[in-house]
């Protein structure tokens, strides 16, 4: 039984990790809210958490001469965001659904859309969060009235923190883990964008696709059968 209909519901966390893995787990993920098991440890949330109460209205330079300058402000942060809807004809609609993770207020008056990392990302794999983060740039710019609103972004990012070393802190049993920072920036391209996007709409909008054979989750499902 089909539970989500027109227009749909976008999560940006889906995108590449779910719809650019398989189309079949999209679906019936997007379209009848049948999940994947989750398997996403829980310390990284902690340490997001961290990150973003530490850059609290920390001048970027503070952390990296990288980032582009300006103040970290996260008053959205974990805010519901929420665009308006996107009417590509023939019935194909939706809307981006989702929650930032930081912004900045760069010092030339415009806004950056960032999110925390605690990893080391190579440069390859950096586009696999371009989806994501233009997506809350979009719902940001062109947000649903009553949800967050920020304008002009332009700057997308990803702040990668590498875990590097421990210390004992002043002899006693409590240690740090020191990190390293990266800084890589995102293209912002709406039009790219909502191009994918449209891919995704049309897609809930047919047929179930099939199973990717080299899904694990599929092949699972599969053997159930």
């Amino acid at each position: 039984m089909t539970i989500n209909s027109p227009p749909w519901k976008l999560s940006p966390s889906d995108f590449h990790f779910v719809f650019d893995k398989c189309k079949c787990c999209y679906y019936l993920k997007a379209k009848h809210k049948i999940d994947r098991p989750k398997d996403f440890p829980t310390i990284f949330s902690k340490f997001d958490s961290m990150h973003k109460n530490f850059s609290e209205n920390m001048h970027t330079s503070e952390i990296s001469p990288e980032i582009p300058p300006g103040v970290f402000d996260n008053t959205l942060s974990g805010k519901t965001l929420i665009s308006q809807t996107i009417d590509f004809g023939n019935d194909v609609t939706c809307y981006i659904y989702g929650k930032g993770d930081a912004f900045i207020r760069l010092d030339d008056g415009t806004h950056a859309v960032v999110d925390f990392k605690t990893t080391k990302i190579s440069a390859d794999k950096i586009d696999s969060y371009k989806t994501q983060l233009n997506a809350y740039s979009y719902a940001l710019e062109h947000n649903t009235l009553g949800k967050p609103g920020l304008s002009p972004i332009t700057k997308l990012g990803i702040i990668c923190f590498e875990p590097e070393n421990m210390t004992r802190n002043n002899n006693d049993e409590r240690f740090a883990i020191n990190h390293s920072v990266q800084f890589y920036e995102i293209e912002k391209n709406e039009e790219e964008f909502l191009n994918y996007i449209r891919q995704i709409a049309e897609c809930l909008s047919g047929e179930m696709p099939d199973p990717n054979p080299n899904c694990k989750f599929c092949n699972y499902r599969k053997l159930q059968v």
